[in-house]
Protein backbone atom coordinates (compact mmCIF):
# COMPACT_ATOMS: atom_id res chain seq x y z
CA UNK A 1 0.00 0.00 0.00
CA UNK A 2 2.74 2.44 0.95
CA UNK A 3 4.66 1.83 -2.27
CA UNK A 4 1.64 2.72 -4.46
CA UNK A 5 1.37 6.26 -3.05
CA UNK A 6 4.37 7.66 -4.94
CA UNK A 7 2.92 6.22 -8.15
CA UNK A 8 -0.43 7.90 -7.48
CA UNK A 9 1.30 11.19 -6.67
CA UNK A 10 3.34 10.94 -9.86
CA UNK A 11 0.25 10.17 -11.90
CA UNK A 12 -1.58 13.16 -10.43
CA UNK A 13 1.21 15.67 -10.92
CA UNK A 14 2.34 14.55 -14.39
CA UNK A 15 -0.41 16.43 -16.30
CA UNK A 16 0.38 19.66 -14.44
CA UNK A 17 4.10 19.33 -15.14
CA UNK A 18 3.35 18.56 -18.78
CA UNK A 19 1.14 21.63 -19.08
CA UNK A 20 3.79 23.85 -17.46
CA UNK A 21 6.43 22.50 -19.84
CA UNK A 22 4.19 23.16 -22.83
CA UNK A 23 3.25 26.62 -21.58
CA UNK A 24 6.96 27.41 -21.30
CA UNK A 25 8.43 25.67 -24.33
CA UNK A 26 5.82 26.54 -26.98
CA UNK A 27 6.26 30.34 -26.66
CA UNK A 28 10.05 29.95 -26.56
CA UNK A 29 9.96 27.82 -29.72
CA UNK A 30 7.67 30.35 -31.42
CA UNK A 31 10.00 33.23 -30.61
CA UNK A 32 13.05 31.31 -31.82
CA UNK A 33 11.22 30.45 -35.05
CA UNK A 34 10.24 34.09 -35.56
CA UNK A 35 13.81 35.21 -34.95
CA UNK A 36 14.88 33.46 -38.16
CA UNK A 37 12.41 35.46 -40.22
CA UNK A 38 11.75 39.00 -41.37
CA UNK A 39 8.60 39.43 -39.28
CA UNK A 40 6.40 42.53 -39.27
CA UNK A 41 3.45 42.40 -36.89
CA UNK A 42 1.40 44.64 -39.19
CA UNK A 43 1.83 42.19 -42.09
CA UNK A 44 2.44 38.73 -40.58
CA UNK A 45 1.59 37.02 -43.87
CA UNK A 46 4.67 38.64 -45.48
CA UNK A 47 7.07 36.91 -43.09
CA UNK A 48 9.98 35.35 -44.96
CA UNK A 49 12.87 33.19 -43.81
CA UNK A 50 16.18 35.09 -43.59
CA UNK A 51 18.26 32.65 -41.55
CA UNK A 52 20.89 34.06 -39.21
CA UNK A 53 20.78 37.57 -40.68
CA UNK A 54 19.03 39.05 -37.61
CA UNK A 55 21.67 37.55 -35.32
CA UNK A 56 24.58 38.70 -37.50
CA UNK A 57 23.09 42.19 -37.65
CA UNK A 58 22.62 42.70 -33.91
CA UNK A 59 25.90 41.01 -32.96
CA UNK A 60 27.80 43.41 -35.21
CA UNK A 61 25.86 46.48 -34.00
CA UNK A 62 27.88 48.73 -31.69
CA UNK A 63 24.78 49.53 -29.63
CA UNK A 64 24.29 45.85 -28.80
CA UNK A 65 27.93 45.46 -27.79
CA UNK A 66 27.63 48.56 -25.59
CA UNK A 67 24.36 47.29 -24.06
CA UNK A 68 25.93 43.89 -23.36
CA UNK A 69 28.93 45.53 -21.70
CA UNK A 70 26.73 47.81 -19.57
CA UNK A 71 24.54 44.84 -18.61
CA UNK A 72 27.62 42.88 -17.62
CA UNK A 73 28.89 45.74 -15.49
CA UNK A 74 25.52 46.40 -13.82
CA UNK A 75 24.57 42.75 -13.25
CA UNK A 76 27.58 40.47 -13.01
CA UNK A 77 29.97 42.75 -11.11
CA UNK A 78 27.50 43.57 -8.26
CA UNK A 79 26.50 39.91 -7.94
CA UNK A 80 30.12 38.82 -7.60
CA UNK A 81 30.84 41.61 -5.11
CA UNK A 82 27.74 40.75 -3.05
CA UNK A 83 28.68 37.09 -3.09
CA UNK A 84 32.19 37.84 -1.86
CA UNK A 85 30.96 40.26 0.84
CA UNK A 86 28.30 37.78 1.99
CA UNK A 87 30.83 34.98 2.13
CA UNK A 88 33.25 37.14 4.13
CA UNK A 89 30.48 38.10 6.58
CA UNK A 90 29.37 34.48 6.94
CA UNK A 91 32.92 33.38 7.69
CA UNK A 92 33.35 36.23 10.18
CA UNK A 93 30.05 35.46 11.93
CA UNK A 94 30.94 31.78 12.13
CA UNK A 95 33.84 32.60 14.44
CA UNK A 96 33.15 33.01 18.14
CA UNK A 97 34.04 36.67 18.52
CA UNK A 98 32.60 39.38 20.75
CA UNK A 99 29.35 40.74 19.29
CA UNK A 100 28.68 37.98 16.75
CA UNK A 101 25.39 37.13 18.49
CA UNK A 102 24.19 40.71 18.09
CA UNK A 103 25.33 40.77 14.48
CA UNK A 104 23.46 37.55 13.70
CA UNK A 105 20.31 39.05 15.22
CA UNK A 106 20.82 42.25 13.21
CA UNK A 107 21.04 40.22 10.00
CA UNK A 108 17.76 38.45 10.83
CA UNK A 109 15.81 41.65 11.51
CA UNK A 110 15.10 42.44 7.83
CA UNK A 111 13.53 38.99 7.52
CA UNK A 112 11.47 39.27 10.69
CA UNK A 113 10.16 42.84 10.65
CA UNK A 114 8.08 42.86 7.39
CA UNK A 115 5.83 39.92 8.37
CA UNK A 116 5.36 41.39 11.85
CA UNK A 117 4.41 44.79 10.43
CA UNK A 118 2.10 43.11 7.93
CA UNK A 119 0.36 41.26 10.75
CA UNK A 120 -0.13 44.48 12.71
CA UNK A 121 -1.51 46.28 9.65
CA UNK A 122 -4.01 43.47 8.99
CA UNK A 123 -5.03 43.45 12.65
CA UNK A 124 -5.71 47.20 12.46
CA UNK A 125 -7.57 46.76 9.15
CA UNK A 126 -9.87 44.13 10.68
CA UNK A 127 -10.81 45.96 13.92
CA UNK A 128 -14.62 45.74 14.15
CA UNK A 129 -16.41 49.07 13.69
CA UNK A 130 -13.35 51.27 13.12
CA UNK A 131 -10.96 49.29 10.90
CA UNK A 132 -10.43 49.67 7.18
CA UNK A 133 -12.74 46.76 6.36
CA UNK A 134 -15.58 48.40 8.30
CA UNK A 135 -14.93 51.65 6.44
CA UNK A 136 -15.00 49.90 3.05
CA UNK A 137 -18.26 48.17 4.01
CA UNK A 138 -19.76 51.53 5.06
CA UNK A 139 -19.04 52.91 1.58
CA UNK A 140 -21.50 50.34 0.26
CA UNK A 141 -24.08 51.02 2.98
CA UNK A 142 -23.25 48.05 5.22
CA UNK A 143 -22.61 48.12 8.95
CA UNK A 144 -19.78 45.60 9.36
CA UNK A 145 -19.24 44.80 13.04
CA UNK A 146 -17.97 41.21 12.79
CA UNK A 147 -14.88 40.42 14.84
CA UNK A 148 -12.99 38.30 12.31
CA UNK A 149 -9.96 37.81 14.56
CA UNK A 150 -11.86 37.26 17.80
CA UNK A 151 -13.95 34.46 19.22
CA UNK A 152 -17.20 36.42 19.61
Amino acid sequence: MASSRPKVYSALITPAIGFLCLATLVPIAAVVALSFGDFNIAFPEKTRFIGLYNYARFLSDGRFINAALVTFILVVVPVVLQLLCGLALAIALKEKLVGTGWMRAAFLLPSIIPPAVGGIVWKLFLIPGVGGLSYLASLFGHNFEADLLGSK
